[in-house]
């Protein structure tokens, strides 16, 4: 019910994204059990909020490298042309990942896609 609050108020398309250019995606329960060990530990506390945080970008790389929809790839190669992260801190992340099998082989087959693009 607080996460239906948050995202009419904040979320995708609220008045909040129409006035700021950005929204924000609550996290749910079910999403935490997607991430990699230790998470918690690495979220950041976003500047001029008390009890707001934000996933650690690399943290949400590798979750984006998992899943492999288009447009999560699109924002891998974005963070990545505007280095907001680093390829090799990136691999380095997924490789000490506790990750299952299938999540594995999908992080690792889209990383290597992303990494063998030509850069523009």
């Amino acid at each position: 019910m607080t996460a239906d609050l948050l995202r009419e108020a904040i979320g995708t398309e609220s008045l909040f994204e129409k006035r700021f250019g950005y929204h924000a995606d609550i996290l749910r329960l079910v999403i935490a059990e997607t991430l990699p060990a230790g998470w918690e530990s690495r979220l950041r506390p976003v500047p001029g909020y008390s009890h707001v945080f934000a996933l650690d970008r690399y943290d949400l790389a590798l979750v984006k490298l998992m899943v492999g929809r288009e447009k999560d790839l699109a924002l891998l190669r974005a963070l990545l042309r505007l280095g907001l992260i680093d390829a090799a801190r990136l691999r380095q992340h997924y490789q000490h990942a506790p990750l299952g099998e299938r999540e594995s082989i999908a992080a690792g087959r889209n990383l290597q896609a992303l990494l063998e693009e030509p850069r523009g």
